[in-house]
Formats: C-alpha cells, sequence, structure tokens
C-alpha cells in the first residue's frame, strides 16, 4: 500500500491556498473566517478523504493494536486529519477567528501549520508502527487473522 502522506500534505497545501474565503459572524459578534470551496474544490476534497480513508482503513487496526496505551490518541489524530482535509465541513468550514487587522493568508498559514504537524504527528506514530516487530521478527502491517 502506497502511504498518501505527501500527496495528502501537497493536495491540501494546495486547497488552503485557493479556496475562497468568507468573512462571517458568529453569534456573539466575533468575525470568523470561514472556507467557501467550490465545485472543483469539493472534487479534490473528495479525492484527498479517499486517499486518507483507504490508507486509514488499511492501517487503523495495526496503530490501535500495536499502541494500545495510545488509543484515544491515535483516534483523535485521524479525526483531525480528516476534518482538515475537509477544510473543516463539519464544523461550516470553519478556518479561524479574525484578528483586528489581520490578513485572510494570516489564517491560511495558521490553518495549513496546524495540519501539517498533525499529519507529521500521525506519521510519526505510523513509522513507529512499521518499526513494531512480531515474535516472528517480520514488521506487523496487518490486523492478527489478515
Amino acid at each position: 500500500m502506497d502511504i498518501p502522506f505527501d500527496q495528502i500534505r501537497k493536495g491540501v497545501g494546495e486547497l488552503v491556498r485557493q479556496v475562497a474565503i468568507l468573512p462571517m459572524e458568529t453569534e456573539d459578534g466575533s468575525p470568523e473566517w470561514c472556507f467557501a470551496p467550490g465545485e472543483g474544490d469539493e472534487r479534490e476534497i473528495s479525492r484527498l478523504l479517499s486517499l486518507f480513508d483507504s490508507w486509514e482503513s488499511y492501517a487503523r487496526d495495526s496503530l490501535l493494536r500495536l499502541h494500545p496505551g495510545r488509543n484515544q490518541e491515535i483516534i483523535e489524530v485521524l479525526r483531525i486529519v480528516r476534518s482538515k482535509i475537509a477544510l473543516n465541513r463539519t464544523n461550516r468550514h470553519f478556518m479561524g477567528y479574525i484578528r483586528e487587522g489581520a490578513l485572510p493568508s494570516t489564517g491560511r498559514d495558521f490553518y495549513l501549520t496546524t495540519f501539517e504537524r498533525t499529519l507529521d504527528h500521525l506519521q510519526g506514530i505510523w513509522e513507529q508502527t512499521l518499526r513494531r516487530e512480531e515474535p516472528s521478527g517480520s514488521p506487523s502491517l496487518l490486523p492478527e487473522g489478515r
């Protein structure tokens, strides 16, 4: 299985830089930015989510089995990465709060930085998983019984 981290990182980076942003007000009147993906952006989001989902379905059982003390962390990191790939679709495409005088590029940069940091964290856990060995001496890449 190809590990799609670089392709996902590049694709999300391009999306974050190009997707339109709309200023919105929260219920308390605070300004925030929201992504406003167009039809082509939605297709790219779906493609990237599909890549991630394929990798996750391959890797999830091994991640959880070989890191039993980190299961909640792993589940949360997987959720965050998926949400960030989808440009926070489940949270109405929320990008970030607007600071007085800030430019959209600042928000885009922050969003991308936090995405890359989280993806790097997940990649590090995956690399630890690949290095772990079963008693037979072969790397464990698949759940038991497969």
